[in-house]
């Protein structure tokens, strides 16, 4: 009966959080691939947006910036402080950031304050990414300055966690760590993280594009074909095996929770750049804003249903 009390709970939530008429056609984004309530938009066959040569230009959400704390350069966003039901921190890097417009949508929805901590090529593992100095000194010794910022905020109560998938490339010229290596490296890191944390929820990285994906978006659209499927990536070649997927069975899961909205970008063969008439990527591997933001209510319905 509890499971299915918290279904229908995430399932009003959820509800609540679809746009009023007008403000977005049904189907769009995120929703068009929903495993729970399939959508289909016809009207959005041969639509992206935004369209591939305005999608790198595109601003980020709103993220206010706070007074730096060492390495550290915290931005806050979503309902403000004093008026907060709760207080969350988003961690880790690039593909952290690129969440934001993501859990902005889940802070409005929850009346949450958010908090992002974030540095490009950093995350919060033992196993580093090959930088050049100063950057890979300062990458260590800005994970160990955010442990304590969290330390200091208690407030911050739940926690989410993103980092890029990495690849041969992340630690050239060196080789690459074996994957059960770079699963412990996050285990072993995530204890870091202060007992005031109650829940860590951890973002199973997106797809990738490939080099010549907005180049067949935008020819699809040109020759009136669907962009979505015309341009689609095989699912092997664009989600590799992510060791947060493994590393969150060795974590304690009345703490710890996988969120993967991975449905929302494949299916069993293939994912899709556009979906939803929304273009998913603007550059390689990191999400538009647009598409970034039609996947909050199913962040939303992810958190709601863990009690």
């Amino acid at each position: 009966m509890k499971v299915w009390v918290v279904a229908l709970a995430a399932l009003a939530v959820l509800a609540a959080f679809t746009p009023p008429a007008g403000a977005a056609p049904s189907c769009f984004g995120a929703a068009a691939r929903d495993p729970m309530l399939p959508c289909v938009n016809p009207s959005l066959r041969l639509k992206v947006t935004p369209h591939p040569r305005n999608a790198p230009l595109v601003r980020g959400a709103p993220c206010t910036k706070l007074v730096p704390e060492g390495l550290v350069v915290p931005c806050e966003f979503g309902v403000l402080s004093p008026n907060a039901r709760a207080h969350f921190a988003l961690f880790g890097d690039s593909h952290a950031a690129h969440w934001r417009p993501t859990l902005a949508e889940l802070a409005r929805g929850l009346q949450w304050h958010g908090y992002q901590l974030s540095r490009n090529s950093c995350s919060l593992t033992t196993v580093p990414l090959a930088q050049p100095e100063p950057f890979f000194s300062e990458c260590a010794a800005w994970k160990q300055q955010v442990v304590e910022w969290l330390d200091r905020h208690p407030e911050v109560t739940t926690v989410f966690l993103a980092t890029k998938t990495p690849g041969p490339r992340d630690y050239a010229p060196g080789p690459m760590p074996a994957f059960e290596a770079q699963v412990a490296g996050h285990v072993r890191a995530w204890s870091w993280l202060p007992a005031s944390v109650t829940r860590v929820f951890v973002i199973r990285d997106n797809p990738s594009a490939q080099v010549s994906t907005m180049r067949c978006v935008q020819r699809a659209l040109n020759r009136r074909r669907t962009p979505g499927t015309h341009c689609a990536i095989p699912r092997a070649t664009a989600l590799p095996p992510d060791p947060v997927e493994v590393a969150i069975t060795q974590a304690d899961p009345s703490r710890f929770r996988l969120v993967d909205l991975t449905p929302h970008f494949c299916d069993e063969r293939n994912c899709y750049p556009v979906v939803g008439g929304v273009l998913v990527h603007k550059d390689l591997n990191h999400l538009t804003r647009h598409f970034a933001e039609t996947l909050g209510p199913f962040l939303l319905r992810a958190v709601v249903g863990f009690a």
